[in-house]
C-alpha cells in the first residue's frame, strides 16, 4: 500500500535441500573485469564464540556464532560441504561497498572479497554452485553504477559477468536462480534516467544469462503488472515463478512466467491476504509458499500457501507478539517451516519461528538485540541445526551469525 516504506530489502534464502527452490538469478554479457583483490583477512571471532542462552521450551540451543564489528547489514548465508558458512555485507566500514566473507566452524571469519565499486557496491546475494563458487548481485556499482552480477572463483579472483546500464537492461538486480544446465535467471528492480541510452526499464525486469555470457530479457514489467521483483522459483518444466509489488490492489502479486514468454498473474494480494509478498519455496507438488511483509488480520504480516491449482490459503497471520514484518522461509523434508521476522517478539527485535505441517507455530528464539535484532536468511544443514544473521544488534549492534542446534528435521 502507498505510503508504507518498505525499508531493506527483503532477501529470502533459497538454501532448502529436498525442494525446488529459486536461488538468486543473475546474467548477461561479461564486461570482462576481473579483480583479485581478494584480501584474506583473518580475524578472531570477537562475539563469545562459547556463548550460549538455552531456551526453555525449544528444541536446540542458541548460539552467536560471530558478533560484526563493522557496519554493513550481514546476510544471504550459503553452506558448503565442510561446515564453512559464506556471506555478504552490503557494507565494510573501509570503503563502504561490501563484502564477501567466510565463517569456518572454529570461529574465524574470513573477508574473501571487498567490492571497490567498480567492481560493485552493496552486494544482495549469494549462490554456490557443486564446485563451490560463489555467484551474486550488487545493487549499485560496476561500469555503469546500476548494478553487476559477479563469479568469486576457489582461488579467490571475482570476474564481473555484467554490468548493468540502467536502461536498455534495467538495473538494481536482486536474487538469482540457477537451473541444471547452468543458465542463470534474474530480476532487475528498474533502472535510473541517466543510464545509457534506449528506453529506461523503470518497473523491472526477468532476464536469462546463459552460460556463454549473453543475457536475454525475457519479461519488462509495466505498473499494471507490477514492479519490485525479488526471487524467483522455476518448476520441472521451466516455468518461473515470483512476486512483484503493485498489481490490481496494489498491494502485490504472484505471476507464472512459461516457458513460451507469456506472464500470467496467479494471484493478487489485497491486504486482508496480505501486503509485499515473497515466495521462497516450490514443492514436490508445486505447491509454493511465502511471506507478506505486511497485511493479514492484524497487518503485521503472513506466511501463505498457493496450490498448484491456484488455491489460496493463509497459514499464519502474525501478531506483533509472535512477529512482526516476516522475512526468511524455508522447509524441511517433513514439511515442517522455519521463518524470521524483523520485529516483534517478546522484546521487538524479531523472532525464530516454526510452523509445522499440521499448523501449530511456535517461537524457537526471541531476539533481544544483545543476541541479534532484525533477523534476516536462515538455512538448514544435513544435521537439522538452523543457521542465520541479524542485520542489528550482538556484541557491536553490527549484527550476528547466529545457531539453533537441531531445531530442524535434517535435510538429507
Amino acid at each position: 500500500m502507498a505510503g508504507k516504506n518498505r525499508g531493506s530489502v527483503l532477501r529470502l534464502l533459497a538454501a532448502v535441500i529436498g525442494v525446488t527452490l529459486v536461488i538468486f538469478g543473475c546474467q548477461n554479457r561479461g564486461v570482462g573485469g576481473k579483480s583479485s583483490n581478494s584480501q584474506a583477512l583473518s580475524i578472531p571471532n570477537h562475539s563469545q564464540l562459547n556463548h550460549r542462552i538455552k531456551m526453555a521450551g525449544i528444541p536446540g540451543t542458541f548460539l552467536i556464532l560471530h558478533s560484526f564489528n563493522l557496519p554493513g547489514t550481514p546476510d544471504s548465508l550459503c553452506i558448503d560441504g565442510r561446515g564453512n558458512l559464506y556471506g555478504i555485507t552490503n557494507e565494510d566500514g573501509v570503503n563502504d561497498h561490501g563484502t564477501i566473507f567466510k565463517l569456518a566452524p572454529n570461529g574465524i571469519i574470513t573477508f574473501l572479497h571487498r567490492f571497490n565499486g567498480k567492481d560493485g557496491s552493496a552486494p544482495y546475494a549469494l549462490l554456490m554452485d557443486s564446485r563451490g563458487n560463489l555467484y551474486g548481485t550488487t545493487h549499485r556499482g560496476g561500469a555503469y553504477g546500476c548494478g553487476t552480477i559477479f563469479k568469486l572463483s576457489l582461488n579467490g579472483t571475482l570476474t564481473i559477468l555484467h554490468s548493468f546500464n540502467g536502461k536498455t537492461d534495467g538495473g538494481r538486480p536482486s536474487e538469482l536462480l540457477m537451473n541444471k544446465k547452468g543458465y542463470f535467471y534474474g530480476t532487475t528492480l528498474g533502472g535510473k534516467a541517466n543510464g545509457l541510452g534506449g528506453k529506461v526499464y523503470r518497473y523491472g525486469t526477468i532476464f536469462k544469462l546463459n552460460p556463454k555470457g549473453s543475457l536475454i530479457i525475457l519479461h519488462r514489467f509495466n505498473v499494471t503488472k507490477g514492479s519490485g521483483l525479488w526471487v524467483l522459483l522455476m518448476d520441472s518444466e521451466g516455468n518461473i515463478y515470483g512476486t512483484t509489488g503493485g498489481g490490481f490492489h496494489s498491494d502485490g502479486t504472484i505471476f507464472k512466467l512459461t516457458e513460451k514468454g507469456t506472464l500470467n498473474c496467479i494471484h493478487s494480494f489485497n491486504e486482508k491476504d496480505g501486503e509485499c509478498p515473497s515466495i521462497t519455496i516450490l514443492d514436490k507438488h508445486e505447491d509454493i509458499y511465502g511471506v507478506t511483509e505486511w497485511g493479514g488480520s492484524h497487518d503485521y504480516g503472513t506466511v501463505f500457501k498457493l496450490l498448484s491449482n491456484r488455491i489460496f490459503s493463509t497459514l499464519h497471520n502474525f501478531n506483533k507478539k509472535d512477529g512482526e514484518e516476516p522475512q526468511s522461509l524455508i522447509i524441511d523434508k517433513q514439511g515442517n517451516l522455519y521463518g524470521t521476522t524483523l520485529k516483534g517478539g517478546t522484546h521487538n527485535c524479531g523472532i525464530v519461528y516454526k510452523l509445522s505441517a499440521d499448523g501449530t507455530f511456535t517461537i524457537l528464539h526471541n531476539f533481544n538485540r544483545k543476541d541479534g535484532s532484525y533477523a534476516s536468511d536462515l538455512l538448514i544443514d544435513s544435521q537439522g541445526n538452523l543457521y542465520g544473521t541479524t542485520w542489528q544488534g550482538g556484541a557491536n549492534n553490527d549484527g550476528t551469525i547466529f545457531e539453533i542446534k537441531g531445531a530442524a528435521t535434517p535435510n538429507d
